[in-house]
């Protein structure tokens, strides 16, 4: 029986592969999850707003820096020491206090856009970067100055 079906000859029909016909395996595999922010916990009460940053020319800079994290993995960006991550607590001199608004356990992280401004707030989930704070004066995280 072997023996006839060899002397049957294959179309090229016969041969080509239809689409669709292979189920396609995607269990298993994840893609990094890239970078996400939130805005809805902004605390306007201390820090900046909008308005502030925009009539500064640093909202522009803000904006075109996040647009760049959007295409990294939180690990990428925090190699590259573009978003730190720190403690739950707010640092002594600091001129921000914890809002209400805000869970006390969270780890606070900023993001460096230029110079000393930052944007303060913190991650969940190891991809959402909530912003709470427009900081660009560098107060959130004072810094002690090097030979000055």
């Amino acid at each position: 029986m072997g023996k006839n079906n060899r002397k049957n000859k294959l179309n090229k029909s016969d041969l080509q592969r239809k689409s669709g016909e292979l189920p396609q395996k995607n269990e298993g595999l994840k893609k990094p999850q890239k970078i996400v922010f939130g805005i809805s916990l902004l605390d306007n009460l201390q820090g900046q707003d909008y308005e502030d940053w925009e009539e500064n020319k640093f909202l522009s800079k803000a904006l075109s820096k996040l647009q760049g994290l959007c295409s990294m993995t939180m690990n990428e960006a925090k190699q590259q020491q573009i978003i730190k991550e720190y403690t739950s607590k707010i640092p002594e001199g600091s001129t921000f206090e914890h809002p209400k608004h805000i869970a006390e356990h969270i780890n606070w992280a900023s993001i460096r856009v230029q110079g000393k401004i930052r944007i303060i707030g913190f991650v969940e989930e190891n991809y959402i970067f909530q912003i709470v704070f427009l900081d660009k004066e560098h107060e959130f995280y004072p810094s002690v100055k090097k030979n000055t």
